[in-house]
This record gives structure tokens, C-alpha cells and sequence, in this order.
């Protein structure tokens, strides 16, 4: 049960060293700028919503689990059309 708690680690350490690596890259490539027109805004906000709605499921995790529920895993590995 050590080693896999150990396993565990190691894995969750890649995984945050690839998502600090993920928002290193994406910090470095975007700029804030207020959008243009009302046309900008309202496509930036439709995008928002689509985000919102994909990362806003019930039951995201399986009960009394750390595991992301299939269903949940499914859903977010969809790449949605902005």
C-alpha cells in the first residue's frame, strides 16, 4: 500500500509538471485586451459559456473516490467547436 501511495506521487508530480509547463505556454502566448466590438463580446461570452457548462458536471468525481468519474473523463476529452 506504500508503493502505491508512492506511485501515486510520482505520477501526480508529472502531472503538475505538466500542467505548470501547459500554463507556462499559455501565459507567455496570450494578452488580455478588452474585445473590440459587441460582436467580440458576445462570441468570447458564448466561448465562456461552453467552458463553463463543459467543466460544471454533477458527480464529476465517482463517490467517496479522487477518481474523475468516466462519464465526467469522457466529457472533458470532447474538444468542442468554439
Amino acid at each position: 500500500m506504500l508503493l502505491d501511495a508512492a506511485n501515486d506521487i510520482v505520477i501526480q508530480r508529472k502531472q503538475l509538471s505538466k500542467l505548470e509547463r501547459q500554463l507556462d505556454y499559455v501565459t507567455a502566448e496570450t494578452r488580455c485586451e478588452p474585445p473590440l466590438n459587441d460582436a467580440d463580446y458576445q462570441h468570447q461570452m458564448a466561448m465562456i459559456e461552453k467552458i463553463y457548462n463543459l467543466l460544471n458536471i454533477d458527480n464529476q468525481f465517482a463517490k467517496a473516490s479522487i477518481e474523475i468519474n468516466l462519464n465526467t473523463w469522457g466529457t472533458l476529452q470532447r474538444r468542442p467547436t468554439f
